[in-house]
């Protein structure tokens, strides 16, 4: 099944080791190490003929051959590379049109990811991505129709931008009933997240929710470029310390112009008991520090392939700790790793987070399903 994904938006793993060590400072025992669960096979001229056959004519493809995965791409002007779920490099075979590599590993078949093929030192542009499933990994969200999906502007955080705010109100959504929030950073994808709600509203896994989406500030550099952090609005605002002063307005503005913008508008609860902040990868970093920094806003914290995870202060007998919701990959080993951090954080914080690895890579697939397991816990149907 191949995906038009418009909004997806893969943090390169070049890029979070810049931030870092600019934003970071582990403790001792908080070592993080890059390493893939599987073995890369040396790509050799005899695979040929094995990776024309299995293409099946198409210009690329993913398939399991035993316990190898392989990655194929036919187009000669390479080279090609894959991001989202698995983040190789791809070898020519020979001196062929192809491209591939092979990936072995016992747990395939529970995997579930989405891989798109690029070029170059960055995914560029929008991608088109491959959806790929071990026989044993568990099905996609079920999604279904919500009652509306409203999009509009906002005078953005920084004053002289406007940015775009998506809201998406559950099935059966009226004026009469106060209805809990979640809000999500990157909230580009705050329609698909609220399709895969309503099913869930539908099928009475939940009590009716509606989706904030606050849209990133992206990144504003030439993309053909090397990275320049001073061009990544999107780091800057969602990654405590990295730049103090524009996370701080950002969170300011979510909770001082966004949400009392959308109660106003929409039938929301404003309740922390009744606000669940969320987000993935970066914006999973964000979703942590906004819970963190004001509990008594956000009574509940999604936080999804946490990259660089907050430090959380000592907190006083009285504090208001939000309940928090982790997952990450078994493929994104790094992520994994920081989002443990984070649970053992919170854990040593007194919290009572709750943690969830997955078989797969840093990609959609792997938040929609953490999310749609998460969510009866968060929101339970009355």
């Amino acid at each position: 099944m191949r995906l038009n994904c418009r909004a997806c938006f893969v943090v390169c793993f070049i890029t979070l080791c810049i931030l870092i060590s600019a934003t970071h400072s582990a403790d001792a025992n908080e070592h993080v190490v890059d390493s893939n669960p599987y073995v890369v096979i040396p790509m050799t001229d005899e695979r040929l003929s094995f990776i024309r056959t299995n293409l099946k004519g198409l210009t690329e493809r993913v398939w399991l051959d035993g316990d190898v995965l392989w990655l194929a791409k036919n187009n000669r002007k390479g080279p090609w590379k894959t991001t989202g779920g698995i983040s190789e490099q791809l070898t020519q075979v020979g001196d062929s049109d192809f491209w591939a590599t092979g990936l072995k590993w016992d747990r395939w078949t529970e995997a579930f990811i989405k891989v798109a093929f690029y070029k170059g030192d960055f995914p560029t542009g929008p991608m088109e991505y491959i959806n790929w499933r071990g026989k044993h990994a568990p099905p996609s969200p079920k999604q279904a129709d919500p009652s509306n999906v409203v999009t509009y502007e906002l005078i953005g955080p920084d004053k002289d931008k406007k940015r775009n705010v998506t809201v998406v109100l559950p099935p059966q959504y009226d004026d009469k009933n106060e209805l809990p929030a979640l809000v999500l950073a990157d909230g580009q994808s705050a329609e698909e997240w609220g399709k895969i709600i309503a099913a869930m509203i539908n099928d009475k896994k939940i009590r009716p929710v509606v989706v904030i989406g606050v849209h990133n500030g992206g990144y504003q550099g030439d993309r053909s470029q090397p990275y320049d952090a001073q061009f990544d609005i999107r780091a800057r605002e969602y990654l405590e310390g990295f730049d103090q002063d524009r996370f701080s307005a950002h969170l300011d503005w979510l909770i001082d112009t966004v949400l009392t913008d959308v109660a106003r508008r929409y039938n929301i609860s404003l309740e922390r008991e009744n606000l669940a902040v969320a987000g993935f990868s970066n914006g999973g970093a964000f979703a942590s520090s906004a819970a963190l920094r004001r509990g008594d806003v956000f009574g509940l914290a999604l936080a999804l392939s946490v990259g660089i995870p907050p430090d959380i202060e000592p907190q006083t007998p009285n504090a208001l700790l939000s309940q928090f919701f982790c997952a990450a990959g078994e493929l994104e080993s790094r992520f994994l790793q920081q989002t443990n951090t984070l649970h053992n954080r919170l854990s040593d914080a007194g919290g009572e987070p709750l943690m969830q690895s997955y078989v797969a890579g840093h990609d959609a697939e792997l938040w929609t399903t953490a999310m749609s397991e998460y969510l009866p816990l968060m929101f339970p149907p009355e």
